[in-house]
């Protein structure tokens, strides 16, 4: 399965250092340009940044072009928490 990730799933999972759980959902991952640029930026946590500088195999950075999400990511990151604090 394929899904398109925004900034704020992507950001976060890095920090918490389970990054890799959208390998194991999804297989690929597209990063919107607009959101490996945000990721990148000077304020970004460092950790963050050299994540971004070097992504995985399975995560594809590319102009998406408006074209509609394949997943929402937000909703399996909400399923993923809950079902780890029970």
């Amino acid at each position: 399965m394929l899904v398109v990730a925004d900034t704020t799933p992507i950001n976060y999972l890095i920090l918490i250092e389970q990054v890799g759980i959208l390998r194991s959902l999804y297989g690929q991952v597209v990063l919107p340009r607009a959101a490996a640029t945000e990721l990148s930026h000077p304020r970004a946590p460092e950790i963050v940044r050299t994540w971004i500088g070097s992504p995985p195999s399975w995560c594809t950075i590319r102009q998406t072009g408006g074209q509609p999400w394949c997943t929402c990511i937000r909703l399996t990151l909400a399923r993923f928490l809950k079902q780890k604090r029970q």
